[in-house]
């Protein structure tokens, strides 16, 4: 069982696009939530990645203010990895099933 996601920026360069597929028994229960739930993770913790990179100062700056490309990058990948881990670790218990999984890509 499987389901997809996908955002765009209409006017900007931001789009994500997902593929989930569920395993196990309750494995489509698991990736419905996972649809719902990586794309508004992502796209709140991007947004904050954003105001930081306005309002910092600090490592990576590049000039006159924002992040060198390669920071972006860093930090960008972080986000991703921090909304599976916290996907993952609250799914279950929040739709309160035994079991089941899902892959993201």
């Amino acid at each position: 069982e499987g389901a997809s996601s996908g955002t765009a920026q209409r006017g900007g360069m931001q789009q994500m696009l997902g593929v989930f597929d569920g395993h196990d028994v309750l494995g489509e229960q698991v990736s419905e939530y996972a649809v719902q739930q990586v794309p508004r993770l992502v796209a709140t913790k991007l947004a904050a990645l954003a105001q930081s990179e306005r309002g910092d100062g600090a490592d990576g700056a590049a000039g006159g203010g924002g992040w060198t490309n390669e920071v972006r990058v860093e930090r960008t990948k972080q986000v991703l990895r921090d909304t599976f881990v916290e996907v993952d670790g609250n799914g279950l218990r929040e739709l309160g099933i035994p079991g089941g999984g899902c892959t993201a890509s």
